[in-house]
């Protein structure tokens, strides 16, 4: 439910050992990065529900951002939109809510976190999505651009097999691909961490726990 992802993110979820887990809206230095984050819905009646959850909630922290919503309806692109509430408004903290995927690489550098809370078509459709944020940012300050290098940014998935499941099916259109090889997993590997939350406890994952936890969900699957 939303309350349950709330209760997550906002490190309030006895489930989990938040005292050693950073979430995006409890772990202090990741707040300070996060001031501007993308949410990718499943349709749009999911972002107004959201938005309702986020304006409602209960949680401080939650309180300090703004939610916005995009789609692909309304008159102006997804890069103009985000320009207008994160850029004119730079001191403020936002949250948009959007049903909009991305077929092309997109660049929207004001986000320093993505939140993947649907299925895609393909790992392809996943990862163009996903990787819209990992740009330099440009900021127009007293009448120039200013552009630095983000030194991080973050891609938030809640559901680790679909994650894996992503990461194989890309690593195997990289170039220099083989059938023998998993080179490919470990190099991406490099580029993007996975560092995920499982069995009570925060770790990295590398190729062997890609293939070694992807294999164990085929086999349940089965």
């Amino acid at each position: 439910t939303i309350n349950r992802f709330l209760e997550i993110i906002c490190g309030n979820d006895t489930t989990f050992k938040t005292d050693r887990t950073p979430m995006p809206f409890s772990d202090k230095r990741l707040i300070n990065i996060l001031s501007h984050t993308l949410w990718i819905l499943p349709d749009i009646n999911s972002c107004y529900a959201m938005k309702k959850m986020l304006n409602n909630s209960n949680y401080t922290i939650l309180k300090n951002y703004k939610v916005n919503i995009y789609n692909d309806s309304q008159n102006m692109n997804l890069s103009d939109f985000v320009h207008f509430f994160t850029n004119d408004k730079f001191n403020s903290n936002t949250i948009t809510l959007t049903d909009s995927i991305f077929p092309e690489y997109n660049i929207l550098s004001q986000f320093t976190g993505i939140f993947m809370l649907r299925n895609f078509s393909s790992p392809d459709e996943y990862f163009k999505t996903a990787l819209c944020i990992h740009e330099t940012n440009t900021i127009l300050k007293e009448n120039s651009y200013n552009s630095f290098i983000k030194p991080n940014c973050y891609i938030f998935e809640f559901d680790l097999n679909r994650a894996i499941k992503y990461i194989l099916e890309f690593s195997k259109h990289l170039p220099h691909s083989t059938i023998n090889s998993n080179q490919n997993i470990s190099t991406f590997l490099e580029h993007i961490p996975l560092i995920a939350y499982n069995g009570g406890a925060t770790r990295r994952y590398f190729e062997d726990d890609i293939i070694s936890n992807n294999f164990k969900s085929s086999r349940r699957e089965n």
